[in-house]
C-alpha cells in the first residue's frame, strides 16, 4: 500500500518540483548543542524524502510485527502470578518438613525460574530500547512533515500536493500509534516481570530461613524418643514419594536440557578420538621407567573409560542447574568407573577403600527414604555416621600406601580435611542424640558428599595430568621450543595449577552441600567492600587485593609474552639484527604501562585528575629522579639504535664480557671470570663501548713464531699457512695469512694471522700454535731462545796501577775506621801486600 501511494504522490509533484530544481538543498534536521532543530523539507526534495519516509515506515512495521510473541509474554505474566501464589502457599505449609535434599531441589527450581525471568527481562529491555529509538525517529518525522505541510499551505501549492503531504502524515501517525501501543505493553511487561523476580527472591530468602532452622532442635532427645506404630507403612509411603519426585525431576531435567544432548554427545566423541590418537602415539614409543609415565600410559590405554569419566564430569558445565537425583546418578557412575580404574591400576589395596565408599554412597542415598520416620530414621543416621567414620579411618590409615602412588600435594589437603570431617561426624552424632536431627543429617551428608567428590576430583586431576604429560611428548607439541626445552618444568607447573583448581572446586562443592555457597560469596563480597579512611582517602580491602592481583597478573603476562617472543616467535622469523630485542623490550614497556593504568584504576584513583598529579610529579622527577629517567630514556635509545644486543661481546672501560640482558634502567654484562657487571644504560650511550660482535662473530687471532737463523723463510711461511688452514675451526675467508716480520737478535720472526669464531678464539689459537710447533719439529727447524755474548777486552798496565792504588788507599781508610770501633780488628789487619793480592783476585 505504501509503495502505491508513494508512486502516485511522486508523479503528482514532479511537475511542480521541476521549477524549483535550481534551489540549493538544505538540512532539514539540525543537531546543535544537543538541541534538535527541525526545519521544513524543501519542496524540491519532497519526492526523494517521501520515498525515504515510506521505506522507514516499512522497517518500523516489520520490527513491530517481529515481536509476535507478545501473547506468550502476556500469558506468562497471567499464569505466573497464579503459579507463584500457589507455590508460596505450598512452601508456607511444608517448609518445616523439607529435608536437606528437598530443600536443595526447591532452591534449584526457583533459581531456574529466576534465571528464565532474567532472560525475559533482558529480552524485553532490548526490545524496549529498540522501539524507543524508532519512536523518537517517528516523532521527528511526524513533526517535520507537519511543519512541511504548514509551509506548503503558506505558498501557492497545488491541492494534489497538499493531499499527498496529508496522506503521508496520516500514515506516519498510524505507525506512531502502533509504536506507542507496543511500548506501553513492553513497559507493563517490564514491571510485571520485575515484580515476579522480586517475589522469587523473597521465596529464595524464605527457603534460606528454612535452612537456618536446621540449627534448632526439631526432635526430642534420643532417650525420650519412641517409635511410632506403622513405621513400615511410612517407609513405603516415603519410598513411593521419593520415586515419584525423582521421576518428575528427571523428566523435567530432560525437557529443560534436551537441546544440550547433542553437545554432550559431541564432547564424548571428541574425547574418545583424541585419547585414541594419544594411545596410538604411546604404542609407537618405548616405555620409560617412571611412575608418572606408567600412570599416564594406563589412563590413555583405557581411553574409552577415561573419555566416559571426563564426559560425565563435564555435565557440571553442560547442565549447570541439575536436580539432586541427577547429581547422585552422576556421582555414583563416576565412582563405579573410578573403582574399576583404580582396581586395574593399584590392585586390591586401594580398591577396598573405594568399595567401602560406594557402599557409603548407597547408604546415604537410602537415608532419603527414612526421612521423617522418627526413631527409625535416627537409627539409620547412627548407622551412616559410624560407617562414614570407619571409611575415614580406613582412608587415613592408608596414607603411607597412597602417598607412594599419588605424588601430588592434593592428598595433604585431603588428609587435613579428613580430621575436620571427623569433627563433623562427632557433632552429627551429638546432634542426632540431643534432637537436632536435621543438623545431624546435614553434617553427615556433607561429609559423605565431600569424601566422594574428593576421590572423583583426584581421579580427574590424575587424568588431566596424564593427558598433558603424554600430549607434550607428541610431535605436534614438540615443535614448540618452549615445550621441547622445558617439558618437565611445564608439566610440574601445570600439575600445581591443576591441583589448586581442583581444591577450589572441591571446597566449593562442600559449601554447596552444606548450603552455604551463596552466603559465603555474599560474605566475601561484603568483606571486599569493607574500607577505612586515612585522612581524606578511603581504602578498601577489595582495592588492595585488586592492586596486588593486577601487579601479579601483569608480571606473569610480561614473563609469558617475553618467553613466547624470544623462544617461539623470533626464532621462526628472520628479522634484522637487534630488532627482536627491541620489539621484546617495547612490548614489555607497553604491557607494564597498561598494568600501571589498571593498578591506578583498581586503587580507585580518578584518572581524570591524574594529569595534574603527573605534572606535579614531573617537577620532583626532574630533580630527584633525573638519573633514573635518564637511564630509562637511554634504554629506549639502546632499543631503537641497537648498538649491541643480548649475546654480544662488548668492552666497557676495563670490563669485557657478554651482554646477558638489557633492562629498563641498566644492562647486565657477564665477564669471562664469571662476575656479573651491572652497567647503567646512561653510561652505555655516553661512554665508549667496543662491540666485538656487532657486524659478525668473527675475530682475528695472531700467533708470533721465531725460528733459528739458517732456516728457509719460504718453508716456514708454508708451514705456518698449512698449520692454520688445516684446522677445522679456522675460517676459509678471510684465508690465513703468514708474514715474515723481520730479523731479530736471535731469530727470524714470523707471524700467522687467521680468523675464527669469537667464542672459541682462545682455544683455536692454542691448537694452531701446537700444530705449528709439531710441524716445525717434524721439519727439523729449531725455535731459538734469546742469547747474548759478552766480550772482555784487555786493559793497559798504567791504568791498572792507578786503579790499584786508589782501591788500596780506600781499603786502608776503611780498616782504620774499623779498628777504632773494634780493637780486636787491629790485630787482624791485613798487610798491604795481602790487600793487593786480594785485589788481583777481584780483577781475575
Amino acid at each position: 500500500m505504501y509503495r502505491i501511494k508513494n508512486l502516485l504522490f511522486i508523479i503528482a509533484i514532479l511537475f511542480y518540483a521541476a521549477g524549483l530544481a535550481q534551489e540549493e538543498p538544505r538540512e532539514t534536521v539540525i543537531i546543535n548543542n544537543d538541541t534538535i532543530v527541525i526545519k521544513a523539507i524543501p519542496l524540491v526534495e519532497i519526492s526523494q524524502k517521501t520515498e525515504d519516509v515510506y521505506n522507514e515506515l516499512k522497517i518500523i512495521e516489520e520490527t513491530i510485527n517481529s515481536y509476535d510473541d507478545q501473547k506468550s509474554i502476556d500469558s506468562l505474566t497471567t499464569v505466573g502470578k497464579e503459579y507463584i501464589q500457589v507455590q508460596i502457599k505450598r512452601i508456607e505449609k511444608t517448609k518445616n518438613k523439607f529435608s536437606n535434599r528437598e530443600l536443595q531441589d526447591e532452591k534449584r527450581e526457583w533459581k531456574k525460574v529466576r534465571n528464565n525471568l532474567e532472560e525475559w527481562r533482558k529480552k524485553i529491555n532490548t526490545r524496549t530500547e529498540t522501539l524507543k529509538d524508532l519512536k523518537m525517529r517517528s516523532d521527528l518525522m511526524l513533526k517535520q512533515w507537519k511543519l512541511t505541510l504548514t509551509e506548503a499551505k503558506k505558498q501557492d501549492t497545488p491541492d494534489k500536493f497538499i493531499k499527498g503531504l496529508t496522506s503521508t502524515i496520516k500514515d506516519i501517525e498510524k505507525v506512531d500509534e502502533k509504536l506507542s501501543e507496543k511500548l506501553n505493553q513492553l513497559y507493563l511487561n517490564q514491571n510485571n516481570i520485575t515484580e515476579f523476580i522480586l517475589t522469587v527472591e523473597e521465596i529464595l530468602n524464605e527457603l534460606e530461613q528454612v535452612r537456618l532452622s536446621y540449627f534448632e532442635q526439631d526432635a526430642p532427645p534420643i532417650w525420650k524418643s519412641y517409635d511410632t506404630i506403622g513405621s513400615y507403612q511410612l517407609a513405603k509411603i516415603q519410598t513411593r514419594k521419593y520415586l515419584n519426585e525423582s521421576s518428575k525431576n528427571l523428566n523435567s531435567f530432560f525437557v529443560d536440557y534436551a537441546n544440550k544432548t547433542g553437545l554432550h554427545l559431541f564432547v564424548f566423541i571428541f574425547l574418545v578420538v583424541f585419547l585414541y590418537l594419544l594411545k596410538r602415539f604411546i604404542e609407537n614409543n618405548e616405555k620409560k621407567n617412571d611412575i608418572n609415565q606408567e600412570t599416564a600410559r594406563f589412563f590413555i590405554s583405557n581411553y574409552f573409560r577415561t573419555a566416559l569419566i571426563l564426559t560425565l564430569a563435564s555435565s557440571a558445565w553442560i547442565y549447570p542447574i541439575r536436580p539432586s537425583i541427577v547429581n547422585d546418578i552422576l556421582l555414583l557412575s563416576i565412582l563405579v568407573l573410578s573403582l574399576l580404574m583404580f582396581y586395574r591400576l593399584y590392585g586390591k589395596k586401594f580398591t577396598s577403600f573405594l568399595v567401602l565408599l560406594t557402599i557409603l554412597a548407597l547408604l546415604n542415598e537410602a537415608l532419603v527414604l527414612f526421612n521423617g520416620i522418627g526413631l527409625l530414621a535416627r537409627v539409620f543416621v547412627y548407622l551412616e555416621i559410624f560407617f562414614t567414620g570407619y571409611v575415614l579411618f580406613h582412608f587415613i590409615n592408608r596414607r603411607k600406601h597412597l602417598d607412594t602412588h599419588f605424588s601430588f600435594k592434593v592428598w595433604n589437603i585431603l588428609y587435613f580435611f579428613s580430621y575436620i570431617f571427623a569433627v563433623f561426624l562427632f557433632f552429627s552424632f551429638l546432634g542426632n542424640t540431643f534432637g537436632y536431627v536435621s543438623l545431624s543429617i546435614l553434617l553427615v551428608n556433607s561429609v559423605v558428599h565431600a569424601t566422594i567428590t574428593a576421590i572423583i576430583y583426584t581421579l580427574l586431576s590424575m587424568i588431566f595430568d596424564s593427558i598433558v604429560l603424554i600430549a607434550f611428548e607428541t610431535k605436534f607439541f614438540q615443535r614448540s621450543n618452549i615445550i621441547r626445552d622445558n617439558k618437565n618444568s611445564l608439566v610440574k607447573s601445570i600439575n600445581t595449577i591443576t591441583g589448586i583448581i581442583i581444591i577450589g572446586f572441591w571446597v566449593r562443592s562442600i559449601l554447596v552441600s552444606l548450603g552455604f555457597n551463596d552466603q559465603f560469596w555474599a560474605w566475601l563480597g561484603g568483606l571486599m567492600e569493607s574500607s577505612w579512611t586515612v585522612g581524606t582517602s578511603t581504602i578498601s580491602l577489595g582495592a588492595i587485593i585488586g592492586v596486588i592481583a593486577v601487579i601479579v597478573i601483569t608480571t606473569v603476562i610480561v614473563r609469558i609474552v617475553s618467553i613466547l617472543l624470544n623462544k617461539e616467535i623470533f626464532p621462526r622469523i628472520r628479522l634484522p639484527r637487534g630488532v627482536p630485542g627491541a620489539i621484546s623490550m617495547i612490548t614489555r614497556y607497553i604491557i607494564v604501562a597498561f598494568g600501571i593504568y589498571f593498578v591506578l584504576a583498581a586503587a580507585g584513583i580518578d584518572l581524570s585528575k591524574f594529569g595534574m598529579i603527573a605534572g606535579a610529579l614531573g617537577v620532583g622527577i626532574g630533580f630527584g629522579l633525573q638519573n633514573i629517567v635518564f637511564n630509562f630514556i637511554a634504554g629506549l635509545v639502546l632499543a631503537f639504535e641497537r648498538p649491541f644486543q643480548v649475546g654480544d661481546v662488548i668492552e666497557v672501560g676495563k670490563f669485557m664480557g657478554t651482554v646477558t640482558s638489557i633492562g629498563v634502567r641498566s644492562s647486565n654484562i657477564k665477564t669471562y671470570d664469571g662476575s656479573e657487571i651491572i652497567v647503567p644504560n646512561g653510561d652505555l650511550i655516553s661512554n665508549d663501548v667496543v662491540n666485538w660482535t656487532l657486524s659478525d662473530r668473527k675475530k682475528r687471532r695472531e700467533v708470533p713464531v721465531s725460528v733459528a737463523y739458517g732456516s728457509d723463510p719460504r718453508e716456514v711461511l708454508e708451514i705456518l699457512s698449512k698449520a692454520a688452514g688445516d684446522h677445522v675451526n679456522v675460517l676459509e675467508s678471510p684465508a690465513p695469512w703468514a708474514t715474515f716480520e723481520g730479523f731479530g737478535d736471535s731469530s727470524l720472526d714470523f707471524k700467522i694471522r687467521f680468523w675464527v669464531p669469537f667464542d672459541i678464539g682462545v682455544t683455536v689459537k692454542s691448537q694452531v700454535a701446537m700444530s705449528i710447533y709439531d710441524a716445525l719439529e717434524e721439519a727439523g727447524i729449531n725455535i731459538p731462545f734469546p742469547q747474548q755474548d759478552i766480550y772482555i777486552k784487555a786493559i793497559e798496565d798504567s791504568s791498572l796501577d792507578i786503579s790499584k792504588q786508589k782501591r788500596t788507599s780506600s781499603k786502608r781508610k776503611k780498616l782504620k775506621t774499623d779498628d777504632s770501633k773494634d780493637p780486636k780488628a787491629s790485630e787482624e789487619t791485613k798487610k798491604p801486600d795481602q790487600i793487593e793480592h786480594d785485589d788481583d783476585k777481584e780483577k781475575d
